[in-house]
């Protein structure tokens, strides 16, 4: 009665469900249920309810976020239609705004200091502030909403109003009150933004707060954020950012709350008896003294055989706090135990838990008496019209079968017998869908039915195995079109289930008929509506697994535009798929770039078919069991890899016809380890005569090869390098029209013993073959001589020539190298090509010419060994580019077996973990052994330094200038070397394999520096590429002591002059910060030592014939710099510590090596109170300033030199 539309029929008869919004607030509804006997209808009875349905509250919503930003030239509007009224009344909206200045708390002006106006007037739903109205500042809009007499509430909104028009961003009002903290919960947070100009960058973060993993992995850099709740803390309400940033470089942005729910607590939950007796005893759940304040509580009761595994539901979710139940019996291991869970759901879904345990233990009925009651108990409670008790019996007799123990079945009858039972029970699970409401809880119920009465392979007829494969697929269907989805416990029955059936008669190939090519699309039907259950209801970006014994899935949700580029895995397997960057365009893809698509990766695993061969004793693979008689059967070597791109709806998109410069990659796990010492391939042969036959013992057998002596030289003699036939791995595809593999169109990329890297052009079910290459050689042979020398001569010319090759060039080149330099060098440069000019040149060359020697010679060289100029700094970039520079030592790694596929994984794991930075910005990246120096500390074991260049574009990314992007890579470098796990997993996550990464043990050693400041349009000066040659002093004779003494002053001076370059930044800081003097090196550094020259890419100073040196530091102006004919250094960022690694090694006998104090080199005056940026991160200098005497022990020192703001420090130093 009352204004009921709905409908009153219903799958259970005794469950009446009625959807949402079906009833009207405020109206009275009776429902009247009418219960007889299908014998006897005249013995029958009713019963009533009277339903009064109440109103809710309404929810005042003002649009685009809890705060955002504004501009004095913008127009300000305030959106409050997205308030709420779940009953959807009738009754009209009223609404009033006000406004109220937050510095002060008074009410807002405006700019002509009158009471600020809200147009067209403050009872609109949409509020107006023309531009040029407020002055900046922060200011607060509320609204008051009222609709009937009795609804009403309040909402506010933050306004941060800034000089300009930055762009306008608006984040979307969310669905819910509240969000659970568990798995599987995620919040959706839609944002928008506009500009005058495009906008380049945005990003969301959290404010005052930072949660680890908050956002699905990329959304954080798109409009739209999804977090993961799961990462959240229950009862903490949470303030996410979304800030966008225009070509102009201005920014807006705008915030919104999410309030964490918290689940229930304080309950408990009781099972009694405490033992009973399998099909003779009832159990009650108890479930008591809950709490919560967001009512009413639900409650779900669930058990699991033993102590722990998976759960299944006794009943669907109810409002009763107890229920009663049938339960099987426990293990015997377990000493018969069941362990009872009870889960509490809140008026939001969040739940908590409470177990119990409980013994149940064996009856011991005869083969006919556990049939008999199967049957007799699950037809009353059929007729009962209770689908769960009929669901209980099920589960108690296929836990009966097997004996009560987890390791071996206890067959309590013979197989045919067994299977006989079996086949009633699927009947009968069957019988019990059809009188089921579809719920989670239910299709969990089923699916932990279906996996008990199929999980003996061996003991399911052809018919039932086939009969429960099109169940499974058909529950799935329904769940999909009942909007319901599938809960992680469901899922893992649905996997388990097919992996007993993929073991059945059904696939097997001795006995293929015309349905195993039907089975074979009904499992990929059924895994199909799996992703889709999984996936219902899932933002972009999301991804859901599956793992089982013989399936393995990953399905995803994304967004068609954010396809290319995007790689997806297998959970425990190298299996990957990765899409070319323009996949959407290349694959047609019949959807707009924002639409949701969805992609499915399965395989079905071989690895566990030794199971199969103790039912079958076959050892045929999934492959072939999959899809019947094939030629490739016995050249199989993986598992079957299904690849599917669809639509939300299951509609998959034929993906074919790419091109194969950009294709589809496919990495899949060979079952067999594939052959990968080509080594062994290579035999080595002589041909001596014509018709000559060889003999070669391949690793496949022998080969035999015929010479042929036009090959070969002048007598017919030549080298022969064979290659031997090899097994190598093939990418096959499965055919639908041909019904075979085919391997047109799918190649391979490249292969390791375990891994085969597949590239294809179009989707399908993939799998690996065998094949044997041909054999193939090559001939060498000595061609014969000309009539003048070869450009490498022998060691002997001979008149005739020899006949076999000449082995070994002569020592020395001709003409031969003069024994000494000629003549002294001119007091001032020469302009002679070759040797250095008196202003450095473009472009020297890339090392000193000729090569310097380690230590000085008793007569000059013919070109000076100068104090080197810095390392030469990469290519000029752009105007807005800028770089730095990196390196991290990887303990464990070995640099030896590191390839192009682990540098592309080190750039996206480096990209996952230094913030703002895509793997397109890590440039440079080499690998390099760094065990020998870790020897060296005793540090055993084998490591890698890592060493790369980050380069970003500052208009196009959020990075500042240098020294921001420097803090930035420098800061997550040092958070990696204390915690290395989310770099090292993110490098996993990335790499094809990881074998070459489960070895290291953590990050140490880590450093970074600016190698492309912020730049000019120009690089200032231009960087040389190669060391600028500088002439050397006037010689003078001395013995070899002392000629190594100086070798290792002129080291040290190096040395010095590298660290001078850093403290001239900081004398430069001062110069371009404070006053703006212009302040050079005094020429003057004490007896002996002037300078020579000097820019920002170099320090050359003059030494006289004493090698002791005392450096001072000078402050001394130098008014006329610009007219001694050297550039002043280029305006540098504020100077930082410099932490300088020196080897040093001199074996000096009994004289003691001279002190060298290291100059600063800044104004005396300014001396005292210097204070410089905390916040600069130091850089690291590391370089070996001398090696003299070889039998000299290389000693190691490390230490920091800084600039301290005290005068006493700066003298201790």
């Amino acid at each position: 009665t009352g204004k009921y539309t709905g409908s009153l029929s219903t799958s259970n008869p005794r469950v009446l469900r009625i959807a949402p919004e079906q009833l009207l607030a405020t109206e009275s509804y009776e429902f009247q249920c009418f219960v007889a006997l299908t014998s006897n209808p005249d013995n029958n009875n009713t019963a009533s309810v009277v339903v009064d349905v109440a109103q809710q509250p309404i929810t005042a919503q003002i649009g685009g976020g809890k705060e955002r930003a504004s501009g004095t030239d913008q127009a300000l509007v305030l959106d409050a239609s997205v308030s709420v009224d779940p009953d959807d009344m009738s009754d009209k909206w009223s609404y009033e705004w006000s406004c109220v200045d937050k510095t002060d708390g008074t009410t807002c002006t405006d700019t002509t200091g009158g009471d600020l106006e809200i147009q067209p007037n403050n009872t609109n739903v949409v509020a107006r502030v023309p531009a040029g109205m407020l002055y900046e500042g922060t200011y607060e809009f509320s609204v008051f909403v009222k609709k009937g007499a009795d609804r009403n509430d309040t909402a506010s909104t933050t306004v941060v109003i800034t000089a300009g028009a930055p762009p306008v961003v608006s984040i979307g009002t969310l669905s819910e009150d509240k969000y659970n903290p568990i798995a599987d919960s995620y919040v959706q947070l839609v944002g928008s933004a506009t500009s005058s100009g495009p906008i380049v960058s945005t990003e969301w973060t959290q404010v005052a707060t930072s949660t680890t993993g908050a956002f699905v992995l990329g959304s954080d850099a798109r409009l739209t954020g999804v977090v993961q709740v799961a990462a959240l803390t229950a009862g903490v309400t949470y303030t996410f950012k979304l800030t966008a940033t225009d070509v102009f470089g201005e920014s807006g942005y705008s915030t919104v709350e999410v309030v964490v729910n918290e689940a229930p607590s304080s309950g408990s939950l009781a099972i009694v008896p405490s033992n009973g007796y399998v099909f003779d005893t009832d159990f009650t759940f108890l479930s008591s003294n809950w709490v919560d304040e967001d009512l009413p509580l639900s409650y779900k009761f669930v058990y699991t055989v033993g102590y722990e595994g998976s759960w299944t539901p006794v009943a669907d979710a109810q409002a009763s706090a107890s229920y009663d139940a049938l339960l099987p019996q426990g293990l015997v291991e377990d000493n018969y135990t069941l362990t009872g869970m009870t889960v509490v759901y809140d008026y939001y879904d969040s739940y908590s838990s409470a177990t119990d345990t409980t013994r149940v233990l064996p009856v011991k009925y005869s083969t006919a008496q556990l049939a008999n009651i199967s049957a007799a108990l699950t037809t009353e409670a059929l007729e009962l019209g209770d689908p769960e008790a009929s669901m209980q019996i099920m589960g108690a007799t296929h836990k009966s079968l097997s004996g009560g123990s987890s390791d071996e079945r206890r067959k309590l009858m013979s197989s045919s017998e067994e299977a006989a039972l079996r086949t009633t029970l699927l009947a009968t699970l069957k019988e019990t869908y059809t009188v089921s409401d579809v719920t989670e809880a239910n299709v969990d119920s089923m699916m932990s039915t279906l996996d008990g009465i199929v999980n003996a392979p061996n003991d399911l007829t052809t018919a039932t195995a086939i009969d429960s494969l099109l169940f499974a697929k058909k529950l799935l269907r329904v769940s999909v079109d009942s909007e319901i989805g599938i809960s992680t416990t469901g899922t893992g029955y649905v996997g388990t289930a097919l992996s007993y059936l993929l073991l059945s008669s059904m696939f097997n190939a001795s006995d293929v008929t015309s349905a195993t090519p039907v089975s074979a699309a009904n499992v990929t039907d059924t895994l199909r509506f799996l992703s889709m259950a999984q996936l219902y209801g899932a933002y972009a970006g999301i991804e859901y697994t599956v793992s089982s014994a013989m399936i393995h899935s990953a399905s995803a949700r994304e967004e068609a535009q954010y396809l290319g580029g995007d790689s997806r895995g297998m959970p425990g397997s190298n299996v990957k798929v990765s899409f070319p960057s323009n996949f959407s365009n290349a694959a047609k893809l019949p959807v707009s770039g924002n639409t949701y698509v969805d992609m499915r990766v399965v395989t079905l695993d071989t690895d566990v078919y030794t199971a199969y061969a103790s039912y079958r004793n076959s050892g045929n693979t999934v492959a072939s069991n999959m899809y019947g008689s094939s030629t490739y059967n016995t050249d199989l070597n993986s598992a079957v890899t299904q690849v599917e791109v669809m639509d939300e709806d299951g509609n998959v998109f034929d993906v074919g016809g790419l091109d194969p410069a950009e294709p589809i990659y496919v990495t899949m796990q060979a079952t067999e380890p594939i052959d990968t010492n080509f080594s062994g391939w290579k035999m080595e042969k002589i041909c001596y005569t014509d018709g000559q036959v060889l003999e070669i013992d391949c690793p496949l057998g022998k080969q035999t090869y015929t010479c042929d002596s036009s090959l070969g030289g002048v007598d017919g003699t030549y080298f022969l390098d064979f290659t031997c036939p090899g097994v190598v791995p093939t990418c096959m595809w499965w055919s639908e029209d041909e019904g075979e593999w085919a391997n047109e169109g799918c190649s391979v990329v490249n292969y390791t013993s375990t891994n085969v890297t597949c590239g294809c052009t179009h989707l399908t079910d993939f799998v690996l073959g065998k094949n044997v290459s041909t054999a193939s050689f090559d001939v060498t042979f000595t061609s014969a001589p000309t009539s003048l020398p070869t450009p490498v001569p022998t060691s002997l010319p001979s008149p005739v020539p020899t006949s076999p090759p000449t082995p070994v060039p002569t020592e020395l080149p001709i003409p031969a190298p003069t024994p000494a330099p000629t003549g002294a060098p001119y007091p001032m440069p020469t302009v002679k090509a070759g040797l250095p000019t008196k202003t450095p040149i473009a472009a020297p060359t890339k090392v000193p010419y000729p090569a310097p020697s380690a230590s000085p010679t008793s007569t000059p060289s013919k070109v000076p060994i100068p104090v080197p100029t810095p390392v030469p700094t990469i290519a000029p970039t752009a105007s807005d580019t800028v770089a730095v520079a990196a390196t991290v030592t990887m303990d464990g790694l070995d640099a030896s077996a590191i390839t192009d596929d682990d540098i592309a994984a080190i750039k996206t794991g480096l990209a996952e973990v230094i913030d703002g930075v895509s793997a397109s910005h890590i440039i440079g990246v080499t690998v390099t052994d760094a065990s020998t120096r870790r020897r060296r500390r005793s540090l055993l074991g084998t490591a890698a330094t890592v060493s790369f260049t980050v380069q970003v574009s500052l208009s196009t990314t959020t990075f500042t200038d240098a020294s921001d992007l420097v803090s930035t890579v420098s800061s997550t470098l040092t958070s990696v070397e204390s915690d290395s796990s989310t770099l090292l997993t993110e490098i996993k996550a990335a790499a094809t394999s990881t074998s070459n990464w489960d070895s290291v043990t953590g990050v140490s050693g880590t450093t970074s520096y600016v190698v492309t400041r912020s730049p000019t349009s120009v690089p200032t000066p231009a960087p040389t590429l190669e060391p600028t040659l500088e002439p050397t002093l006037t010689p003078r004779n001395k013995g070899s002591r002392e000629a190594s003494l100086d070798a290792m002053v002129y080291g040290i001076i190096g040395g010095v002059g590298a660290f001078l370059l850093a403290a001239g930044a900081a004398w430069h800081y001062k110069r371009t910060m404070r006053k703006h003097k212009k302040y050079a090196l005094h020429e003057d550094l004490g007896s002996g030592l002037s300078v020579e020259s000097f820019s920002s890419q170099h320090l050359a100073i003059e030494s006289s014939e004493s090698y002791s040196i005392d450096l001072e530091s000078s402050g001394n102006i130098a008014p006329d710099l610009e007219t001694s004919g050297y550039a002043a250094p280029s305006p540098r960022a504020p100077a930082r510590p410099q932490e300088l690694n020196v080897r040093v090694a001199a074996q000096l006998e009994d004289e003691s090596f001279p002190e060298v104090p290291f100059p600063l080199c800044m104004p005396e005056d300014e001396m005292e109170g210097t204070e410089l940026p905390p916040s600069a991160p130091p850089h690291e200098l590391t370089g070996e300033l001398a090696v003299l005497p070889p039998s000299a022990r290389p000693q190691e020192l490390t230490g920091e030199l800084a600039l301290y703001e005290d005068q006493e420090r700066f003298d201790s130093l």
